[in-house]
């Protein structure tokens, strides 16, 4: 998996160690977020803000992105990136998550780009 962190000009493969460096050094930082992708449309991240971090995760597609309610300590956040990291799914039973829904418009212009998609790769034969 890669960790990404725009503020800290960070995108490496990770590491137990460089997740809790990475969200340590988040604080007062401008786009003071951490990315752990597990492909291009499944990851966790996290945000700081002056109230603490927040949590979110995507799972396969735009449709079904999640957000912890309310902020969680630094120490939570880097627990929660590390279990992601291993495969250990404890982390989204500790919090509560709430379904992040999109706008009408949008579902429709992702959906229509999906099928786009897929007709372009059987045009191409993959």
């Amino acid at each position: 998996m890669i960790i990404k962190a725009p503020a800290l000009n960070r995108e490496e493969h990770a590491t137990n160690e460089n997740i809790a460096e990475i969200v340590s050094r988040l604080e007062g930082k401008d786009q003071p977020f951490a990315i752990l992708k597990k492909n291009a449309t499944s990851f966790i991240q996290t945000l700081w803000t002056p109230q603490g971090y927040a949590l979110a995760y995507q799972e396969n597609d735009i449709l079904h992105i999640f957000r912890a309610r309310g902020y969680i300590s630094q120490g939570d956040a880097i627990w929660a990136l590390q279990s992601y990291l291993k495969g250990d799914v404890s982390w989204k039973a500790k919090f509560y998550f709430e379904h992040k829904t999109i706008d009408n418009l949008t579902k429709l212009a992702y959906k229509i780009g999906t099928i786009a998609e897929k007709i372009t790769k059987f045009v191409r034969g993959k």
